[in-house]
């Protein structure tokens, strides 16, 4: 069963019910598999390159781990999550990033902004 874990500074439960939702919609559709276990890690504090981010919640990261996805599919999954995350997010001050990240630390299975890197950074070398 795959597992998808969100992890964000605090939001109200509103907003994580609409997140918990919009992500196991696209996960379930995404995956072929209706059972998907979302968990939420909320912190009180982050720091981006060493500074405290002053109480906003200026990213979101979407954690997968489960069935290995194909890159056409993991493309899919983080372009629609970032539309999505950031729809629901819009109006929080401060609010950037939505992250992605499945089953492993390569540019093919990380994205930020709904781009895997391996599209992001393909132009680079």
């Amino acid at each position: 069963m795959p597992q998808i874990n969100i992890k964000t500074l605090k939001l109200d439960q509103e907003k994580k019910d609409l997140i918990a939702e919009t992500v196991y919609e696209t996960g379930k559709r995404i995956y072929g598999i209706p059972n998907i276990e979302i968990y939420f890690n909320e912190y009180d504090n982050c720091y981006i390159r060493g500074k405290l981010v002053a109480n906003q919640t200026e990213s979101i990261l979407v954690e997968l781990q489960g069935p290995v996805l194909d890159k056409a599919k993991r493309a899919e999954f983080c372009k629609e999550i970032n539309e999505k995350i950031h729809m629901i997010m819009k109006g929080a001050t401060g609010f950037k990033l939505c992250y992605f990240w499945d089953n492993g630390a390569e540019n093919e299975f990380a994205g930020m902004n709904g781009r895997l890197f391996s599209e992001i950074f393909k132009n680079t070398h």
